[in-house]
């Protein structure tokens, strides 16, 4: 069985307000922490760090990690005691400069995006940063990126979210790409069979394309060819898109990898 048919269908993403609500439900009703993480499709380690989000902070660093459940189970379940945990998450997530977002806060920025209601009058209805609004934008997949945003909505300029756009265009136009092919092209040494292959490109199809010509020709040594396009920035060691490959020489073509 494969890494990822055991890894749970929603591993990593984010909580919504639906789910949280859920979690809660099920746990009112005394289902096990076990069934609970099958029903969300997390795992159970997912689960149980969750359970910490509802408790508040001022009587959470009294209670061990190990009593969370039984804790939270109670205060749900105690006569009359309207645990209201909504707000608890709220202001836990407050606690660490977070917006909790509900299902209310998500309609208004979507309609905010739809009517392209400006990001800084945006941010102050949903009592949360221009940042935080755009980061969920674009997590919600209505934005492709901050550049998005701001060319949608504005922002704030010399704000967070103008600086960091800005930086992103500037980044991208002083950017190239590296492609290194071994096993292919000129030889590094008389004495040496190897052969290497270093080009720069202004653009991922442009060194695609210069791979797939590199392949058609007969400069080639033996064993099979590895390929390297790397996207890189003057000064920039390791920041920026990489894909790699290995083409057996019997049968060199661009793989699907690199399409």
């Amino acid at each position: 069985m494969s890494i990822d048919q055991l890894r749970p269908a929603r591993a990593g993403e984010p909580w919504t307000e639906e789910e949280d609500a859920r979690f809660i439900d099920e746990l009112r009703a005394g289902r096990r922490i076990k069934d609970i993480a099958r029903l969300l499709k997390r795992s159970r380690s997912a689960i149980e760090d969750r359970l910490r989000w509802f408790i508040p902070l001022e009587q959470s660093a009294a209670i061990r990690s190990s009593e969370r459940e039984t804790w939270l189970r109670k205060a749900l379940n105690s006569p009359g005691s309207g645990y209201d945990w909504r707000e608890v998450i709220k202001r836990n997530y407050a606690a660490e400069n977070r917006s909790y977002w509900t299902s209310a806060d998500l309609a208004v920025m979507r309609e905010g995006w739809q009517g392209r209601r400006p990001l800084p009058e945006l941010a102050s209805a949903l009592g949360a940063s221009e940042i935080e609004v755009a980061l969920q934008l674009c997590r919600d997949g209505l934005a492709k990126s901050l550049q998005d945003v701001v060319d949608r909505l504005g922002a704030t300029p010399g704000g967070t979210v103008e600086i960091r756009a800005r930086m992103a265009v500037d980044r991208a136009a002083a950017s190239v790409w590296l492609l290194v092919v071994d096993g292919i092209g000129r030889r590094i040494s008389v004495f040496d069979k190897q052969r290497r292959h270093v080009s720069v490109h202004g653009s991922y199809e442009e060194a695609k394309q210069r791979l797939s010509r590199l392949l058609d020709t007969r400069q080639r040594g033996h064993g099979s060819i590895t390929w390297s396009i790397v996207c890189r920035v003057l000064g920039e060691d390791t920041v920026g898109e990489e894909r790699h490959g290995v083409i057996k020489t019997e049968a060199a073509r661009v793989p699907a990898s690199a399409s």
